[in-house]
């Protein structure tokens, strides 16, 4: 019993790690114009709208996006920190900017 269950740890200790740091670079659609992504505070809440059908009922209207604090990828666990993504299309369907 006891050689199973480190068997099984060691398998799960191997794979987790090949998964955790299997990072072949990013893949970017020929569809977006550009992608950034990185770590940013959370802004201000300014003005809210209603959000029917949402568990909130209301999201928050942000009009100046945060800029990247960091463009890494690990992201400290504390409240109001966060990871974001900033993307925009390639054609003439996206907005403007």
């Amino acid at each position: 019993m006891l050689i199973r269950t480190t068997l099984l740890s060691s398998v799960l200790c191997l794979t987790w790690g090949a998964v955790a740091f299997a990072d072949e670079g990013d893949f970017v659609s020929p569809l977006l114009s550009f992608f950034k992504g990185g770590v940013m505070c959370a802004p201000e809440p300014g003005e809210t709208r209603a959000a029917p059908d949402t568990v909130a009922g209301t999201t928050n209207v942000i009009v100046d996006a945060p800029p990247f604090v960091s463009t890494g990828r690990l992201v400290p666990a504390v409240l109001g920190i966060g990871f974001g993504v900033r993307a925009g299309l390639a054609s003439e369907f996206g907005q403007d900017g």
